[in-house]
């Protein structure tokens, strides 16, 4: 299980780590947070197009190993946040981190803030307000003042192990719900008796790797 830091840049030294650990486990099946990326041409292109979990998707193809995606549902997930948090703040959450992660796609602000919103509809299946870019000014106005250009989000206010605002929040509510998903798929997979190598964020690690010790002993 290698925890990562993640990234888009194809020269981050992580990359070489990943790969050295790819070639000694020769594994035979691999799981990816984040679902599983489209296929890439070359190992750079997954990386600067889809982080680390694009060179997972590369290198399975590349050697014929069976991936599989960590992730629950997104909809099941964003059902089970919505009740812990007051109205519209986890449909917040996912916008913004949509918005972020589409930084460096080259279209415009407001088509990105479209498209996260859409996105948020469709894969979350979120329908309560927020509804529109106007009601998201608004309420990133009352409890976000502090973002003063939303082409620049700050990647730490989804970092579930810090505390700046109530995304953090947000975020280690969804990290519990995964990682509860992620641990016995995993630990079933290990069982098959068959090679397994597993490609996660570092704050799912710490969590993760002593619940699949116990359940494996």
């Amino acid at each position: 299980m290698f925890g990562v830091r993640h990234t888009r840049n194809p020269r981050d030294p992580q990359i070489q780590e990943i790969e050295r650990h790819w070639r000694e486990i020769r594994p035979q099946i691999a799981f990816s947070e984040g679902g599983i990326r489209p296929d890439s041409a070359t190992a750079d292109e997954a990386v600067t197009r889809f982080g680390e979990p694009g060179l997972l998707r590369f290198l399975a193809d590349r050697d014929h190993v069976e991936l599989r995606s960590l992730d629950p549902a997104e909809d099941r997930e964003a059902a089970a946040l919505v009740p812990q948090f007051p109205p519209g703040q986890v449909k917040l959450f996912y916008f913004l981190r949509n918005l972020a992660d589409s930084a460096s796609d080259g279209r415009t602000l407001e088509e990105r803030q479209r498209s996260a919103l859409e996105s948020v509809r469709h894969r979350q299946r979120l329908a309560g307000s927020p509804n529109s870019l106007k009601e998201i000014d608004a309420l990133l106005a009352r409890l976000l003042p502090q973002l003063q250009n939303p082409r620049s989000i700050p990647q730490q206010w989804f970092d579930p192990s810090r505390s700046d605002n109530f995304l953090n929040q947000i975020s280690r509510s969804s990290s519990d719900f995964r990682n509860c998903h992620m641990a016995p798929l995993i630990v079933s997979a290990v069982r098959s008796g068959k090679r397994v190598f597993v490609l996660v964020g570092g704050s799912h690690v710490v969590i993760l790797e002593p619940a699949i010790r116990s359940a494996l002993h």
